[in-house]
């Protein structure tokens, strides 16, 4: 049986490795997911889904169609074993469904019946599983009293609800992406909602226990700077890296870049800029007040450190900063934080004069560089192209 949803998205370029041979997966290319083009959705509580049954036999089938049950399987939230060991087990989120049965009569050579399904109980926010459907098909030959057990129990499609129609620059692999988008906000609802949970879902690499994403600044590895000064963003070597069983490591061009690919992927937009005391990245070099990378512990005040930077990129949405990359020891008005920065203003979010202390990204006090100053407006690096093909 051919199965569809109405109103949803086939995710066709999921199988874009398949050729050519440079790009080809093994088959349980996610988490104990095999390779698929799923169906993206928005968000809501219920769905309608068409089955086509088709008989090419030379004679007429005639029985019943009955569901017995359906269910979507989800990956958990990230959940600690023995010490330095990570899981997320799935879990089901059972679903109701009408109708339960359906008459079934299929003339021969051809003949085909078209039934449609709902779905209800979804989640009406952003999520992701396997729908897992059981139904029976018994179907008599027409002429005979014999039946023959036709069904299927098992996985139908891999779902992925998002926010809001994708917006931006969605090139191939973005539906692989969605992959783990989905992981990182999930819950969310509403573009606030999504900018929060996916900046810190990115961060924390949630519902992606042994897939983590870790802060090592250095060189970007996926957002590449081209001569007209935009990036090309490699996902489809971030992705590959993300479908093995191994931490991935970015700097904050890549964690910038890549949180404005993902909320864009659930229809919020938002772009890359930079935060440096001359605008351009340069030579001109700050320290930071304590900073946590991503992939750390950002609970233990032990992983916090200054860092020298020349300059800090960081992602803007809805006029406001998040930075995905890095907690911060202390919020801009000098409270204790321990999270990623999201919703703060640009000019306290570089740095912060409160009571006499430095908070925000810079801490002046420190002998590096110059006396640090605002700069507004802040360059802005656009993303030109999503490459799916390995860095050259």
């Amino acid at each position: 049986m051919q199965k569809n949803f109405t109103g949803n998205l086939s995710l066709t370029d999921r199988y874009y490795r398949s050729v050519p041979a440079h790009r080809q997966v093994p088959s349980d290319r996610v988490p104990g997911v095999p390779a698929d083009p799923g169906r993206r959705l928005p968000a809501g509580p219920e769905r309608r889904s068409n089955g086509h049954l088709r008989n090419d036999n030379p004679f007429r089938l005639v029985g019943t169609m009955t569901l017995n049950w359906a269910k979507l399987v989800c990956p958990g939230p990230n959940t600690e074993g023995p010490p330095g060991s990570w899981s997320n087990p799935p879990f089901d989120i059972p679903l109701g469904f009408s109708p339960a049965t359906t008459p079934v009569d299929l003339a021969a050579y051809g003949g085909s019946q078209n039934i449609t399904y709902t779905f209800s109980g979804l989640p009406n926010h952003v999520a992701l599983g396997d729908l897992e459907v059981a139904y029976d098909l018994p179907l008599q030959r027409e002429g005979l009293f014999e039946w023959g057990e036709n069904g299927e129990t098992g996985k139908w499609t891999r779902v992925f609800l998002t926010d809001s129609t994708p917006v931006g620059a969605q090139g191939i692999p973005w539906a692989d992406f969605l992959e783990y988008t989905c992981r990182w906000a999930w819950g969310a609802a509403g573009a606030s909602d999504l900018r929060v949970k996916m900046t810190r879902g990115m961060h924390y690499s949630n519902r992606c226990a042994d897939r983590r994403l870790l802060y090592r600044y250095d060189y970007p590895r996926f957002a590449v700077l081209q001569a007209d000064s935009t990036y090309q963003y490699f996902l489809g070597d971030l992705t590959r890296l993300l479908d093995l069983p191994s931490s991935a490591e970015l700097d904050c061009n890549d964690f910038a870049a890549g949180l404005q690919l993902a909320l864009s992927s659930h229809g919020t937009s938002a772009e890359v800029i930079v935060m440096s005391e001359d605008g351009t990245g340069g030579s001109t070099g700050f320290a930071t007040n304590p900073l946590c990378q991503a992939g750390d512990d950002s609970t233990n005040l032990g992983n916090y450190y200054s860092f020298p930077f020349n300059y800090h990129m960081v992602t803007r949405s809805g006029g406001e900063t998040f930075d995905t990359s890095s907690s911060y020891d202390f919020d801009t008005l000098g409270s204790p934080y321990q999270n990623p920065p999201t919703f703060w203003a640009e000019d306290p979010h570089w740095r912060s004069w409160v009571g006499g202390e430095d908070y925000g990204l810079v801490d002046d006090s420190l002998p590096i560089g110059s006396t640090i100053t605002p700069l507004v407006p802040r360059p802005v690096i656009p993303i030109s192209q999503v490459i799916a093909g390995p860095h050259p």
